[in-house]
């Protein structure tokens, strides 16, 4: 009559099986199938839930982390990322998504597409806060930023219309390229007898040193008072970290004039690279 085996999951590299002259019975014939089927039915298992053990199957990255005893070059698929491998001897920085670090012990864990991502022709990465990475060799606009200063009457020496873009100063590094470009209407009071010299300038941190935006632009006598146009661009590296840019009109009177401007349009750009 027949019987039925029934496979359990263990796994063994060694089966009994009978020599010449044995007498042959159902067990010395069950026995060694009866370990073919408890083999079978743990590579079924393995293969069914968790991969066999050069390819794992696991659910998220951090299941991943927690995976130990992987052998080098060793392949694991993670839901949703896709395939991953093993280096045994890597000790390179992770970031948990391309390059994951064991839980325990050493060796990192590569997706099979980290050597093409952030490189030419290949697949473009981003940083931890989800924005693009700049390539290296490119500046690139990150933030700008634009408004008006309230107008003033500066007679004879130069104004200060005061701090602009408090919120864009702040995200300023060192090494940023900053463009300022500023402008603004006049009139004078009345004619100038004399050279006189009206020009858009600004200052990094409250500093003395003042900077030209603008050319400067002459009124004399030969020329109507009203100053259609006061303004300019400016480019500059930011040498550290800057905490307030102010706008000023410089206006040196040789006679006694009174300059008057309109609200002051300014806006920075801000770029960032190497």
């Amino acid at each position: 009559m027949a019987s039925t085996i029934t496979g359990s999951s263990s796994f063994s590299n060694t089966h009994t099986v009978p020599d010449d002259g044995d007498n042959l019975t159902a067990a010395s014939a069950i026995t060694p199938w009866q370990s073919l089927a408890d083999n079978t039915r743990y590579l079924q298992q393995l293969t069914e839930s968790s991969g066999v053990k050069l390819v794992r199957s696991v659910s998220n990255v951090s299941a991943m982390e927690a995976l130990t005893g992987m052998a080098d070059r060793e392949i694991c698929w993670v839901e949703g990322l896709g395939l991953y491998f093993y280096d045994s001897g890597s000790a390179v920085s992770a970031n948990s998504i391309t390059i994951v670090q064991p839980s325990s012990g050493g060796g990192r864990w590569f997706h099979a597409s980290y050597a093409i991502r952030g490189s030419s022709y290949g697949v473009a990465s981003l940083d931890s806060g989800g924005k693009l990475i700049e390539r290296p060799g490119y500046r690139h606009l990150v933030d700008a930023e634009g408004g008006l200063l309230t107008g003033g009457t500066f007679s004879p020496s130069p104004g200060y219309y005061g701090a602009i873009a408090p919120t864009l100063v702040g995200k300023i590094a060192s090494g940023d390229r900053v463009i300022l470009t500023a402008s603004t209407t006049g009139a004078l009071s009345g004619v100038p007898t004399g050279n006189n010299n009206v020009l858009l300038q600004y200052s990094i941190d409250g500093g003395a040193t003042k900077l030209p935006v603008s050319p400067t632009v002459n009124p004399h006598s030969t020329t109507p008072q009203l100053l259609p146009y006061i303004g300019g661009t400016v480019m500059f590296t930011a040498a550290g970290t800057i905490t307030d840019i102010r706008l000023y009109v410089a206006y040196t009177s040789t006679s006694g004039e009174t300059l008057y401007t309109d609200d002051a349009q300014w806006q920075l750009s801000l770029f960032r690279g190497t």
